[in-house]
């Protein structure tokens, strides 16, 4: 069975805090996925896209 691992981002803290955003992210993942794979491991960042400091 394949594996994923999910990266789930917003940028701002209001979306971050609300997690509206982030649980359609997570729905939309899983809806993918599942039945077929599993996803392992998940990361969520909430980050502004203004930054420069960003990898």
């Amino acid at each position: 069975m394949p594996c994923y691992v999910a990266y789930f981002r917003v940028s701002t803290a209001c979306q971050g805090q609300s997690g509206l955003d982030l649980e359609a992210q997570q729905a939309v993942a899983r809806n993918f996925v599942e039945p077929k794979a599993s996803i392992v491991a998940e990361f969520t960042e909430v980050e502004s896209g203004r930054k420069n400091s960003q990898p």
